[in-house]
């Protein structure tokens, strides 16, 4: 995951392998792995669901998309795939943008990490987060 501060508005892409979401890199078979699919990619449409702001900094989201190649069985070079997402968010108090929480332990039990880096007026930053430690800190 990656975020960008510019003024108000902050950049999040997230990029993960499609196999720590669902459990195979693959397009999904009828029935239940269909299902489950779709139901991830609606997940990750929703911004909120991936990331909550401190509420201090007001943000909103303002557009997300999703790319999953490989359920739709485009496979990349080496038959790795990974599902990536973009958000915007527009912050009406960005200077108190402090810290946030990622969601995405609760899309799915298979993510064990997710690496952060964030890039802003304050500098640069990187996290680790884990199931146990889901918030990380922006800026100082």
């Amino acid at each position: 995951m990656t975020l960008a501060i510019e003024g108000p508005i902050v950049q999040l892409a997230l990029r993960a392998p499609q196999e720590s979401l669902l459990g195979y890199e693959r397009a999904p078979r009828e029935g239940t792995e269909k299902q489950q699919a779709d139901k991830l990619i609606e997940q990750l449409r929703v911004a909120e669901s991936v990331i909550q702001w401190n509420a201090q900094a007001q943000c909103k989201a303002s557009s997300a998309s999703v790319s999953a190649p490989g359920l739709h069985g485009k496979a990349q070079a080496g038959g790795h795939v990974d599902i990536e997402a973009q958000y915007r968010f527009e912050c009406g108090q960005v200077a108190q943008l402090r810290s946030a929480q990622i969601s995405l332990f609760e899309l799915s039990r298979r993510i064990s990490r997710v690496q952060v880096q964030v890039a802003g007026p304050q500098g640069q930053s990187q996290s680790t987060l884990r199931r146990n430690r889901r918030e990380f800190q922006i800026g100082k």
